[in-house]
């Protein structure tokens, strides 16, 4: 099944094409996968095993989406989280340059799929 229909049925699911995103102009944005595999969420870095990690899932406490305002509606190219008594993670589509959110959409149903309840937060740029 693709990421986003193995997303939507709530199981394991891996998505590609993300950066996740740094806090310091000192560290570069890497690139990698995250996946949701049982209770963990584990992001594998491309370049660096040292810079992958695993948390569990049933810490996750909140999310959020960074939106821009476009006719068609809003278009959400960050996706972030934040884990109870724990770090942020923010991950942007490698796409988005080009105009594509899919790998964030997918994301963001991986979620919603986990954590019905989950609300995210629109933050909308203008």
């Amino acid at each position: 099944p693709t990421p986003a229909a193995a997303a939507a049925a709530g199981g394991d699911v891996t998505i590609e094409g993300l950066l996740m995103l740094k806090s310091t102009f000192l560290r570069k944005n890497r690139q990698g996968t995250l996946a949701f595999k049982g209770d963990d969420i584990v992001w594998t870095d491309a370049v660096d095993s040292v810079q992958s990690f695993t948390v569990k899932a049933s810490a996750l406490e909140r999310a959020w989406l960074k939106c821009r305002p476009l006719p068609a509606g809003n278009f959400c190219y960050e996706l972030g989280f934040s884990m109870f008594k724990g770090d942020d993670y923010s991950f942007v589509d490698s796409g988005e340059p080009q105009g594509s959110n899919e790998n964030i959409l997918a994301l963001r149903k991986a979620i919603a799929a986990r954590f019905p309840k989950m609300v995210f937060e629109e933050k909308i740029k203008r």
